[in-house]
């Protein structure tokens, strides 16, 4: 599965959209809306490597993986703009 990142600005839950991502401004990290489609809202403390939400192309690092209790199990990356399966 592929799912394109689209800027995140804070709409309501119920037009959330898995790939959604905004950065937090205080601090260098992200909220984002899973792309597996389960609605739920994770936040990474994950390294910028490339680009940014702003231009579309942003990648971090390490692999981001959604295996805490209460999580969907999601394991991927976020690469040049694209949320990618593991």
């Amino acid at each position: 599965m592929t799912v394109r990142m689209q800027p995140f600005a804070g709409q309501p839950r119920a037009n959330w959209k898995p790939g959604m991502i905004r950065r937090d401004d205080d601090v260098a990290d992200h909220h984002y809306v899973c792309p597996c489609g389960c609605q739920n809202l994770y936040y990474a403390q994950h390294a910028v490597q490339s680009g940014s939400v702003e231009t579309g192309d942003l990648t971090l690092t390490p692999s981001l993986h959604h295996n805490g209790p209460g999580h969907c199990g999601w394991h991927g990356w976020l690469r040049d703009g694209q949320f990618v399966d593991a």
